[in-house]
């Protein structure tokens, strides 16, 4: 037996795997050479997004964290960040991109009005759109006209600058005003020499662009017929009532941004970079698509800081929406598919996790459709979008998720994400918090980690038991699942089994109590699985678990599904009434020992069977004084427990003349839909009144009935055997405490012990 976490591997293997990964990155990222792979603009974009280091506002918030500067201060230099101010301090800047800058900006308008006089001094000029006077960037253009010595961006009070922005295009729809610099001039590089040119005719020919993209891709009528919305009007700002979008030289870590007028429901307008140039076609229009997404989503009443999150996944899934042949939003996929044990709706870590949970937005849509996406909207509007996923998503999370992440384990057989041109092979499995276990028989423990919600955890267990293995182990059986799954009703396994023969396939666990795989068949020599533990609940943890690894010499088993009949034998005062049922019984049992070597057969050994059963009455009558009480249909039993009991012809309690033995009954385990008796209404006629459904819980209640029932083993050959129980009544011994019958089985319980190949 060996436990092998991937940290713990020698340094030579994480090499070679280290290699491997960057190859297949390559190639499934893709070059700007190749036929199957990106523009070489947006290769350019994934290189610069998943750049190594800080970026500026890492560096910010870090020096937040550390308590060297304030709240306001922090907002401030976010602000210098964006927009290339030279008053952001050296060992702050950093020209990293980044795509913040929305919820930067959303920031600063939302706490204008608490920020202290100084702060709101330093901000006014972004607090301004473009055109005004006084805007950031009217005050870029030019030198000063009375004072060379005063900063490049705030000149002193009466220095003047003539507007930069006077003339614009208009959409086909005439919904949208493209504003465009109409003056040359220079800017200041944030932290470098010299000064960068900003041409009237670039601004102009990128507005052109802008507005062919809009008319040409119909953009905002695709997202009007999306969502049922319509951008809110702004009044007159921007001189009437269309949005506007201004092309702006911004600082070189940003590409757009969109702007909130006050708190959501609100207008606004957009800045698209000058810097992304005349020479990047899916930069441009996909950078429109997104902040053309963000202006819809500040028409909803959302919590923008709650469900910045949210924001930014869909505003990236709208990309794919309008340019699916572009795949611009692959390049988000690092920050999120290989972190599974990061919760999902969580910014953080890694840095820019939530535009990598478009990816969650467009597993939704693909499963179901894009309605999904207006639907989420809506109910993002005065509530929780989580909550808003949740509710419209067949089953909810608790079904959707551990789909959603066996997909994202995005290996053959589980390799299901589609697209227009190529997918990464990124896979959950990459992840540093990932392990490898290897296993060469005998009892062992697989350690699950805490799961926070809507995460998961993956375990590849790798077999290492050969054919001539010298112990004679024939099966692997992954044992108490229900260990994990047990802990919430969220939690979820998902195993991608691969055998020896080449095979593969998916299973889901969730509600198996083991798994067991006889290395003697083909169809079950199982090579490796890889184990997706995941926890769907949006609030509350999983915590630390263990399931269990077993090996045997034998491939015995029990699995039994049977439906049957019963009628109980129900005592009233001067006699019985019987009662018609149906029942659902489920067994499941391995022997708990390898057999002594002294007996005929493999499974004459210790067992331990499960059993559960759901006992549904049909509607009866109980007298009651001169007439009766009526109880509907549909009083339902549920409960589960372990039968226990021995097939060696030596152990005691059995006998041998007749090969019987006693069975020991583990009552009051967790039913998998709980242990209850689910009583419908009753009429009690005598009394005049009705008594409406209810439940009594039976959870809790637990015990060991020693020798309840007697079973005898027949048909026995070297490939199996039968157990019938002739005495069973499921949860007791078929009497009264009188002794009467208390209920009578249509037939005879039997339990078939046979091989897995059979």
């Amino acid at each position: 037996m060996e436990l092998s976490k991937k940290n713990k591997k020698t340094a030579i293997y994480i090499g070679i795997v280290a290699v491997v990964l960057i190859v297949i990155g390559y190639l499934a990222f893709g070059n700007g050479s190749s036929s199957k792979g990106y523009s070489e603009d947006i290769q350019a974009y994934f290189d610069a997004i998943n750049a190594e280091g800080q970026n500026s506002l890492e560096k910010i918030d870090q020096a937040l964290e550390d308590g060297e500067i304030d709240s306001e201060t922090a907002l401030v230099y976010k602000i210098y960040a964006l927009f290339g101010d030279d008053r952001l301090s050296e060992n702050l800047y950093d020209q990293r991109i980044f795509r913040e800058g929305t919820f930067i900006v959303y920031e600063m308008n939302s706490r204008w009005e608490e920020l202290s006089a100084e702060t709101k001094e330093l901000l006014e000029p972004y607090h301004k759109r473009p055109e005004e006077e006084g805007s950031w960037v009217n005050l870029r253009y030019g030198n000063s006209t009375d004072n060379a010595e005063i900063s490049w961006l705030i000149p002193n009070a009466h220095a003047t600058r003539a507007s930069a922005y006077t003339e614009f295009f208009i959409s086909a729809d005439g919904k949208v005003k493209i504003w465009y610099p109409s003056i040359s001039g220079s800017m200041n590089n944030i932290n470098t020499t010299g000064t960068t040119l900003v041409d009237a005719t670039t601004g102009k020919a990128m507005a052109k662009k802008l507005k062919g993209f809009l008319d040409n891709d119909s953009i905002i009528d695709e997202y009007e017929t999306l969502l049922n919305k319509q951008l809110m009007s702004d009044g007159t700002l921007g001189g009437d009532s269309k949005y506007d979008i201004y092309v702006a030289p911004c600082g070189s870590s940003t590409l757009g941004l969109t702007y909130a007028e006050h708190d959501t429901p609100t207008p606004g307008y957009i800045i698209i970079n000058y810097s992304i140039g005349l020479n990047k076609d899916n930069q441009l229009k996909t950078v429109l698509a997104h902040e053309l997404f963000h202006a819809f989503q500040y028409t909803y009443d959302y919590d923008v800081v709650k469900d910045n999150w949210w924001g930014e996944a869909t505003a990236v899934w709208s990309e794919n929406f309008i340019y699916p042949e572009v795949n611009s939003e692959h390049g988000w996929l690092r920050r999120f598919i290989p972190h599974p044990t990061s919760q999902a709706d969580k910014e953080n870590p890694p840095t820019n996790h939530h535009y990598g949970a478009y990816i969650m937005a467009y597993f939704i849509t693909e499963n179901f459709d894009n309605d999904f996406m207006r639907k989420s909207w809506e109910y993002c509007d005065g509530n929780s979008c989580l909550e808003g996923i949740d509710k419209n998503i067949e089953g909810g999370f608790k079904e959707q998720w551990k789909k959603f992440t066996l997909w994202n384990y995005n290996k053959k057989p589980a390799q299901y994400y589609m697209d227009m041109g190529p997918f990464p092979l990124l896979s959950s499995f990459d992840a540093d918090t990932s392990e490898d276990f290897y296993y060469s028989g005998g009892d062992d423990d697989i350690d699950i980690q805490k799961l926070v919600p809507l995460s998961a955890d993956l375990i590849q267990v790798n077999n290492l038991i050969t054919d001539t293995n010298p112990d004679g182990y024939k099966k692997i059986t992954f044992n108490d699942l229900d260990k994990f799954t047990s802990k919430s009703d969220k939690a979820s396994i998902k195993a991608v089994i691969y055998l020896k023969n080449g095979e593969k396939m998916v299973e889901d666990w969730t509600k198996n109590k083991r798994r067991s795989f006889c290395l003697e068949n083909e169809d079950e020599d199982l090579e490796r699985v890889v184990l997706i533990f995941s926890n769907a609940d949006m609030e509350k943890d999983i915590s630390e678990s263990k399931i269990k690894i077993e090996s045997k010499k034998t491939c015995f088993h029990i699995d039994e599904k049977e439906d049957r009949t019963a009628v109980i034998h129900f005592p009233v005062q001067n006699g019985t009434v019987d009662i018609n049922t149906t029942i659902d019984a489920v067994a499941d049992g391995e022997p708990e020992t390898d057999a002594p070597e002294k007996v005929d057969y493999a499974y004459q050994t210790k067992w331990s069977v499960w059993y559960e059963f759901e006992q549904i009455k049909n509607a009866f009558s109980v007298p009651c004084e001169d007439t009766t009480a009526d109880f509907e249909a549909g009083w339902t039993t549920r409960a589960a427990g372990y039968l226990k009991f021995n097939l060696d012809p030596e152990s005691e309690g059995y006998n041998k003349e007749n090969n019987t033995f006693s069975i020991d009954m583990h009552w009051g385990e967790p039913h998998p839909h709980g242990n209850m008796e689910d009583a419908p209404g009753v009429g009690v006629n005598c009394a005049g009144i009705y008594i409406g459904p209810s439940k009594i819980n039976l959870s809790g209640y637990k015990g060991v009935s020693k020798g309840i029932y007697t079973g005898k083993i027949t048909n026995m050959t070297a490939n199996g055997a039968e157990i019938e129980i002739e005495n069973c009544c499921l949860y007791h011994d078929c009497t009264t405490q009188q002794g009467a019958p208390f209920q009578t089985i249509s037939s005879p319980i039997i339990l078939e012990i046979r091989k897995y190949s059979d």
